[in-house]
């Protein structure tokens, strides 16, 4: 093979690279020396040789990653003085490592820039993929009122990573408030992923219902085996109709999120909540521990009645440590998923949109998700994992996990080593070892079954997350001498190969999700036939008049057949692209049922707001008890005068009688709680910031020193002497006034 200069032979090597999906290096170049010219250069593989060790290694913290793996694959090329051109002379095609996957060739360093079949995000939702889900539920005035679709890149991410699924409905899309369903998961890089989304118009019983329902419609009928959302109580009762075999736990952010909001002024701080309640959700692994510590904290904080930490406790079961633990969760961590998910969509979504807009921008939210995993996926083919000892065990589970789960598998590996078997018992059926840790001076009872050799532990991580826990792993080693992985404690969702599998849509068809990669395939192939037919049907003219009169006849055949396709396109993705509209004939939608009430939810009142009502209750409260006669108070006139008006200057200096109940009202009316609305509206317009202004019955936003007032005032009544009852229209007016 010939090449007029070097970067004619780069070129051609770079694109048989970007076809077989690796990387190239440039190295060895041989330059004359009086001219300069290039007789000789080496291209090879990006993972040719070795990183030479660096001297400084012992003092990083976080050494780089290592890439190369002494791949010997290359191509050699040389100047041939007689034709003046580069001839290959040597050419090696074998790697001695896997070859990226073709979706994430673009990444590849020598090709970046290159390839224009791939784009860096995948692929725009193909509606016509027949693997595409979406149903619509219609009202009584066929008016839609939940919609759910999910695509064919979603479905497969269910059919391989759908053991655990959450599901959240936090945020609000639009301007009538309409719930947004999203159901998430993990995948083997512990990426989140999007399962399927809905736009609610409520969030009744009946209508979780219809949403789950069609979920697992979507999803060919397999419920997951573990679900986790908020705390309510009609998305609990759904779950329990529709899935019933599936463990219903509680989002734990939404739990500390609600903490904040019930329980602050319990632990009067962020920090306390949350130190006070992540000991149940993690640390206390019996249930008589967790009871008696539960208690201890009721006691201590003086809370026994109220009502968050009574509803809390009663769905203990679906949230405590010690009621959790061996239920199946893969480690999803619901506070990094809430998180994610409602950060980028807010990021992406805002309250104006459309619903042409909205689909465009949620799908780039789902879009961006993609692309972290396919990162990880070239991170994975590029890296070598980075073994903290040349030990076999260790070496294999690099080379089969991920990275995230191999160095989760390495941590317990290393802590194996602290741990020393103290006792052995043999029983008739198993061995019980107890295994000690040295750090924590804790127990495990490791149980080995004499019948298949099958090892289990008491602190239950395998059941939990899939990846053996350093108890079990020193037993397997040292006891069992076994010096490899044992298959039944490889989940495949961990390993390299989780996509490897196949999942049929609810159709029992193969799941494609990039329906135009099979046509290019055909369409190349065609064209390489046609050519042929061409080049030969123009040697003669009988040769051409054969190929001219095949090729009509050929053309009008395939004409009729993608016409007749085209007539039953509509009713072929009736039957099979969808699923069927909540009513018994097929009807004409008549749009998005609007939403009636308030716009979004009760504005949440602050600390101080409550205190100041609190206040107030207890100011009409004692005013109630005093009567309305007038009463005196044994201080000077104008000292009298200044505490009755709130401070206010008194011209006069003289003695007079203290306020009546009358006149105490009067002031609250025009005094204090009229400079309070002055300045919680002040306040609510800077917070607007130019927003469009709605109407709205809310309360207005003390300050601390209006609440210094109505303390005031309530030290002057309870100064007062009772002499009857309040006049019922005086409480209506400081009702009306005060807004409560």
């Amino acid at each position: 093979m010939e090449f007029d200069s070097e970067e004619a032979a780069y070129i051609f090597y770079n694109e048989y690279a970007r076809k077989m999906r690796f990387s190239v290096r440039k190295e060895q170049v041989v330059k004359n020396k009086k001219t300069g010219e290039v007789t000789s250069r080496i291209y090879s593989c990006s993972k040719e040789g070795y990183r030479l060790k660096d001297k400084r290694d012992k003092l990083t913290k976080n050494p780089r990653a290592e890439t190369r793996t002494g791949c010997e694959a290359q191509m050699g090329i040389k100047l041939n003085r007689c034709i003046n051109k580069f001839v290959v002379y040597d050419f090696r095609e074998a790697h001695n490592h896997a070859l990226v996957s073709k979706k994430c060739a673009y990444m590849l360093r020598s090709q970046r820039g290159v390839s224009n079949e791939v784009s860096p995000h995948p692929r725009k939702q193909q509606l016509e993929n027949p693997s595409f889900f979406h149903a619509i539920q219609l009202d009584s005035e066929e008016q839609i009122t939940n919609v759910f679709w999910a695509d064919a890149k979603m479905i497969l991410d269910y059919g391989q990573f759908g053991d655990v699924v959450s599901f959240d409905t936090t945020y609000r899309t639009n301007k009538d408030n309409c719930p947004l369903g999203v159901f998430v998961g993990f995948n083997h890089h512990r990426e989140v992923i999007i399962f399927g989304a809905a736009l609610m118009y409520d969030e009744m019983a009946d209508s979780f219902i219809w949403l789950f329902e069609t979920f697992l419609d979507a999803m060919f009928g397999k419920s997951p085996k573990t679900i986790f959302t908020d705390q309510d109580a009609a998305m609990a009762k759904a779950i329990s109709v529709v899935m019933p075999d599936t463990y219903h736990r509680l989002c734990i952010w939404h739990i500390m999120q609600n903490a904040m909001k019930k329980v602050n002024h319990v632990f009067r701080s962020r920090t306390r909540v949350h130190k006070v309640l992540s000991k149940f959700i993690d640390s206390y692994e019996e249930e008589y521990e967790f009871l008696a510590v539960w208690d201890a904290m009721l006691t201590e904080y003086n809370v026994y009645g109220d009502e968050w930490f009574k509803r809390i406790f009663e769905v203990r079961r679906k949230w405590a440590y010690a009621y959790v633990r061996g239920q199946w969760c893969a480690r999803l961590q619901t506070t990094q998923i809430s998180e994610s998910i409602n950060g980028d969509l807010k990021d992406y979504l805002q309250s104006d949109h459309n619903l042409v807009e909205f689909f465009k921008h949620f799908e780039r939210v789902v879009n961006d998700k993609r692309y972290k995993e396919l990162e990880a996926e070239y991170a994975l083919c590029q890296k070598i994992p980075q073994v903290q000892r040349p030990i076999k065990m260790l070496i294999e589970a690099g080379n089969v996990y991920t990275k995230i789960i191999f160095e989760e598998f390495q941590n317990e590996f290393v802590s194996a080593l602290d741990f020393y078997i103290k006792t052995t018992v043999d029983t008739r059926e198993d061995i019980v070892y107890t295994v000690g840790d040295l750090d924590t001076s804790k127990e495990f009872r490791v149980i080995r079954k004499k019948s298949d050799n099958y090892v289990s532990c008491c602190c239950k991580l395998f059941e939990m997350n899939g990846v053996l826990c350093g108890h079990a792993i020193k037993i397997l080693r040292e006891v069992m001498n076994v010096k490899v992985i044992p298959s039944e404690y490889i989940l495949n969702r961990w390993t390299r190969k989780a996509r490897s599998n196949s999942v049929k849509d609810m159709h029992g068809r193969d799941i494609q999700v990039d329906t135009k990669l099979q046509q290019t395939t055909w369409y190349r192939s065609l064209c390489s036939i046609f050519t042929k037919i061409s080049s030969w049907g123009a040697e003669s003219k009988e040769t051409y008049e054969v190929a001219f009169e095949h090729a009509n006849k050929l053309r009008t055949t395939i004409e009729e057949m993608l016409s007749s396709k085209r007539d039953g396109t509509s009713h072929e993705k009736d039957d099979q692209g969808s699923a069927p509209i909540t009513k018994d004939t097929c009807v004409q939608a008549k749009g998005f049922k609007k939403r009636g009430g308030s716009r979004g939810r009760k504005r949440q009142t602050s600390q101080l707001e409550r205190a100041y009502m609190r206040k107030l209750a207890q100011m009409r409260q004692l005013l109630g008890k005093k009567g309305c006669s007038d009463v005196d108070v044994q201080e000077n006139g104008s000292k009298t005068g200044r505490q009755a008006s709130g401070g206010r200057k008194n011209s006069e200096t003289t003695s007079r009688p203290a306020q009546s109940s009358k006149e105490v009202i009067a002031n609250i009316s025009t005094d204090n709680v009229a400079d309070v609305q002055a300045n919680g509206s002040k306040r609510r317009r800077q917070a607007s910031r130019g927003r469009k202004s709605t109407k709205t019955t809310s309360q207005t936003s003390p300050s601390s020193k209006d609440v210094g007032k109505v303390d005031n005032l309530i030290q002057q009544a309870s100064q007062q002497q009772p002499t009857g009852h309040l006049e019922s229209e005086h409480v209506q007016a400081l009702n009306k006034t005060v807004g409560v």
